[in-house]
């Protein structure tokens, strides 16, 4: 069961922990249909920019591969 957590109850900054179900929308251009997820983990400030664009996690969809996600592609199933 996914728990809402309040900015400050987030843990690290980050409100997504690895084995929650999530709805990832991408931003890129063309992509319109959210798809259903689960976070693998969160990506460390050396795969990713932390500061500049924010928490982000690997996601598997049920591909044969995992996908990057930004936290505000996300959004709890």
């Amino acid at each position: 069961m996914i728990q809402h957590m309040q900015p400050d109850q987030m843990a690290n900054g980050f409100k997504f922990e690895a084995g929650d179900s999530v709805l990832f929308t991408s931003s890129q251009s063309g992509a319109s249909a959210s798809v259903s997820a689960r976070v693998v983990r969160r990506l460390t400030d050396d795969e990713a920019d932390m500061f500049d664009v924010g928490p982000m996690y690997e996601l598997d969809t049920g591909s044969s591969e995992t996908v990057d996600a930004f936290e505000d592609e996300l959004v709890a199933a």
